[in-house]
């Protein structure tokens, strides 16, 4: 925070005027430097909300609970900094049910954006040892690490199939940007 806080205070006092984005994790941002971040002319944050369940967040020790997110999006908006949210389907630990969960929390948040990401098992993480160790089959090449490819190969779940993660991800984009409450954003 206080790295945060001095950046801050040195854009203000250079007399920039910004307009830029940043990452953060919704339980390290505080009002104060939420405010500071917008004099400074951040104007868009981008939060890794990951998951909507508890089990499902702990399982990757991700070190946040759920009501942080809402307490993020709540001085983030207060502070006149628009959000775009981050969640990922096909965690070890997720089903239909939560990923569902997810979906619902996306939705009731209502950020200006979002993306919607499939677990990956990218060489070096320890996703990748564990796939590794449990013999789950992995991208033959690069191109199945991407999000977005034709070869893409999200990670099974502990209760899902690749393709049933994948499948879901695409409908969760759909359902998201033709919900109403978002397009009356």
């Amino acid at each position: 925070p206080e790295h945060v806080h001095k950046l801050c205070d040195l854009i203000n006092a250079s007399g920039f005027d910004l307009n830029i984005w940043v990452y953060a994790r919704v339980d390290t941002v505080t009002p104060l430097m939420l405010t500071k971040m917008r004099a400074a002319g951040i104007r868009w944050i981008c939060y890794g909300f990951e998951s909507a369940n508890q089990n499902v967040l702990d399982s990757v020790r991700k070190g946040y609970a759920k009501t942080d997110v809402f307490e993020a999006v709540r001085m983030t908006r207060e502070a006149g900094i628009h959000i775009l949210a981050n969640f990922m389907f096909g965690l070890p630990e997720d089903n239909q049910e939560t990923m569902r969960q997810t979906l619902r929390l996306a939705m009731e948040l209502n950020c200006e954006f979002a993306n919607f990401y499939c677990c990956m098992a990218y060489p070096g993480s320890k996703l990748y040892d564990q796939a590794i160790a449990q013999n789950i089959k992995l991208p033959e090449s690069w191109d199945g690490y991407s999000q977005l490819s034709h070869e893409t190969l999200p990670l099974p779940t502990k209760h899902l199939t690749s393709a049933e993660v994948l499948l879901f991800r695409d409908q969760a984009f759909r359902e998201y940007y033709s919900n109403p409450k978002y397009l009356a954003m």
